[in-house]
């Protein structure tokens, strides 16, 4: 095609037909030309979409371009607003860094449109170094944004040179110095010269059937100049409550015969006065959360184990403990009772819907009332799930409802029609008591359901549900309301699965850390016998160097003090992952904290680099802790996926950053430098069964985690993603 002069003329042209590649046009001397996609407009968004904007008889101003390779002339409608190469050099310079937007993929590179009408090329040896041996088409999408700078410019030719070898050196300067995130656990305290004791003198009774246990908190406690009794099941400690006063009772739960919990019940009903405290781990806390409840309610205690010192501390001082959350003493006095749960809540809407449906099927057949029945196959029993109407449902008669044609469409699948009641007593004999009608229509939920489920609509008119159209309302109801139930059977199921594949990824970690944390526990525990035999020699022939081994040996067990604490803390760190916790005042710098512990050893396996940047004085999010870390896990662990998938050896980072928004709340945030996310796939990954790997990935983790979120009354999406440079997924919450 020849090339048009630098100041063509422009001309006014008038559209003719819309061509699959463009458009053709009529000039004012009868010529006819053709004006192509590309010339259409500068903005590539623009082009998509052109057809929206052009009919046939439009004018429009358009520059002749010469004649093409079919000897037609064409036309451009861009360079009638504007041409921008002709002020390139005045907008960049070589080695800027500019954000672009993928145009085209090609085998050899990919054509990246730096702003509306100016192109350059990204050729496959100018990408990272780390990302040359992947095809150009699996890295890059049309649409997707990447970071390039500008390595040769030629106006004159309309060409531009990018490269992103210059830009990943820069990776994170701008974000300001990354700083490890040390010290994330709370580092134990040196052990004092002299031991500090509670200073009221309690009697206190510790029922515990493990003799190891018991044995190492009635020590602690004697020590501690308590006057301690102890009893090794909950029939002898109560015998013991009744024989003798004592101020505090200290009761393990998993006890032989009537449990502890049961015990401290009885406790609490029949001695008042006596301060009741429960010792468990957070597997059982975990099973009993509703008799936990009431216990914590009557104003019983709990320790969760493993236990340390200092839990009895708080526990003889009368001050609160941080034993069950994992939190400082304020954090647990602001603590409020959770009337429900997250899938509470949500079985609640699916509940509200059901019930919206029956109400608008009544109203489209003219029931009197519309039921929904649930037929539990393990209990061979009937209930009502959801229903619609003026009468009131006799509930005395529910239990013979598994002899009634209620049984026969939830549990056998049969359709139900009763035309008339008094024509057909003994088979409504069940079934009568529950309402007065004269007829009624029962279709079963046809979905894979555990239990079995029909859809009942009552008349007192005889013949009511002749018509088949009223059939076929209830049988689309009933088709309806089945997946709506399954659904929710299934982010049920959903959830507790994505928790054992959370708990199964960080099972190595756990068993690491346990690991890393008992070597040096022997080893210390050896240096401290060999010390204590040279105490003992030094007391026998060498009084002055006592003291220095006396030193010695303080420092080997305040070392062996801080690695059970270590220890501990992480078992319960875990064990809180376990269980749905209750409702509180969580803050945010420590369950980011505890996050990045827990991802700690798969991040070094990964050669991953974590940091952690929270603002000052955040306040806390109204929420449960273990779905709170949930929802950060399901995000890291992605996040140390991601640069696993590209990176094997090289590694990379994530960023974990934490700040307060006016009018939002707590805004956090989790960066890395992976592959990045394409464009079309931001509202996708949120999605059920949704992965971007092609093998390993189950789709459950970013649902469950929106559902956590919005569930909280927040929103989690995904803020920037830029090709080969990495990812930003922001989790927002609400602030009281």
């Amino acid at each position: 095609m020849t090339t048009p002069a630098e100041h063509s003329p422009i001309v006014e042209v008038t559209i003719i037909r819309l061509l699959p590649f463009g458009l053709l046009v009529r000039l004012p001397d009868e010529q006819v030309g053709i004006i192509r996609e590309r010339e259409i407009a500068w903005d590539a968004y623009q082009r998509r979409r052109w057809r929206r904007h052009f009919k046939r008889g439009d004018t429009h101003r358009a520059v002749p371009l010469g004649i093409g390779h079919d000897e037609r002339l064409e036309l451009s409608l861009r360079l009638a607003e504007n041409d921008p190469w002709q002020s390139l050099t005045e907008r960049y310079q070589l080695g800027q860094i500019v954000i672009g937007t993928i145009e085209g993929v090609k085998p050899y590179g990919v054509f990246v449109e730096i702003e509306p009408g100016i192109t350059g090329l990204l050729h496959q040896n100018r990408l990272p170094l780390w990302a040359q041996s992947y095809p150009t088409e699996q890295l890059f999408w049309p649409g997707d944004r990447i970071k390039v700078a500008l390595e040769h410019l030629d106006p004159l030719h309309r060409k531009i040179g990018l490269t992103m070898q210059r830009v990943w050196p820069t990776r994170w300067k701008q974000t300001g110095p990354l700083e490890p995130a040390l010290h994330l656990a709370p580092v134990p305290a040196p052990l004092p010269a002299t031991p500090s004791y509670p200073t009221v003198a309690w009697n206190v009774l510790v029922v515990e059937d493990d003799q190891l246990q018991r044995e190492a908190v009635a020590g602690w406690l004697t020590q501690s100049l308590q006057r301690v009794n102890t009893a090794t099941s909950a029939e002898e400690g109560l015998a013991l409550l009744g024989a003798q006063p004592f101020d505090m009772v200290l009761m393990d739960f998993n006890l032989p015969g009537i449990s502890g919990l049961e015990a401290l019940q009885h406790i609490g009903e029949q001695w008042p006065a006596v301060r009741r405290v429960l010792m468990t781990d957070w597997a059982l806390a975990g099973q009993h959360p509703v008799e936990l409840d009431q216990l914590l309610d009557s104003g019983a205690q709990l320790l969760i184990k493993p236990l340390l010192p200092s839990d009895l501390t708080a526990i003889l001082s009368d001050t609160p403990t941080n034993a069950e959350l994992g939190t400082e003493p304020d954090t647990a006095q602001a603590i409020e009772r959770a009337t429900t749960s997250q899938l509470r809540d949500q079985r609640q809407h699916q509940q509200h819907l059901l019930t919206d449906m029956l109400k608008r099927l009544r109203q489209v057949t003219g029931a009197s009332h519309a039921a929904l029945f649930q037929f539990d196959r393990a209990q061979r029993t009937i209930s009502i799930v959801a229903q619609a109407g003026a009468a009131q449902l006799q509930r005395s008669a529910m239990p013979d409802l598994i002899y009634s044609p209620v049984r026969d469409a939830a549990a056998d699948k049969k359709i139900v029609r009763i035309d008339d009641a008094q024509q057909a007593e003994a088979r409504v004999r069940y079934l009568k008591p529950l309402l007065n009608f004269r007829a009624c229509l029962g279709m079963p939920l046809q979905h894979s359901l555990r239990d079995g489920y029909a859809l009942f609509l009552f008349s007192p008119q005889p013949g009511a549900f002749k018509d088949g159209a009223i059939e076929q309302h209830a049988a689309m109801i009933a088709l309806v309301a089945g997946a709506l139930i399954e659904q929710g059977d299934f982010n049920a199921h959903a959830w507790d699965m994505q928790r054992l594949a959370l708990l199964g990824q960080l099972s190595r970690a756990l068993v690491h850390e346990i690991n890393h944390q008992l070597s040096p526990i022997n080893f210390a525990l050896s240096d401290l016998e060999r010390q204590y035999g040279l105490i003992q020699q030094a007391l026998d022939s060498r009084p002055a160097r006592l003291a220095r081994d006396i030193n010695e040996a303080h420092e080997i067990l305040s070392d062996l003090m801080k690695g059970v604490e270590r220890l501990t803390s992480t078992a319960r760190m875990f064990g809180r992952l376990t269980i749905q916790s209750r409702e509180q005042h969580v803050p945010i710098e420590g369950v980011v904290s505890e996050v990045l512990q827990l991802v700690n050893d798969m991040a070094r396996r990964a050669n991953i680099h974590m940091h952690m940047h929270i603002a000052p004085s955040l306040p806390p999010v109204r929420g449960q802790a273990a779905q709170l870390q949930q929802i950060l896990l399901n995000i890291v662990i992605n996040a140390i996926q991601q640069i696993e998938l590209v990176r094997v050896r090289e590694g990379g980072q994530v960023q974990i950053s934490a700040k307060l928004l006016p009018d939002i709340g707590v805004q956090i945030a989790v960066e890395d430098d992976g592959a990045g996310i394409h464009r079309e796939q931001w509202e996708h990954i949120f999605e059920l069964g949704f992965t971007t790997r092609t093998e390993g990935g189950s789709g459950l983790g970013l649902y469950i985690t929106r559902s956590l979120v919005e569930a909280l009354g927040g929103r989690v999406y995904v803020a920037e993603s830029l090709m080969l440079w990495g990812s930003t997924l922001v989790v927002e919450f609400p602030i009281e």
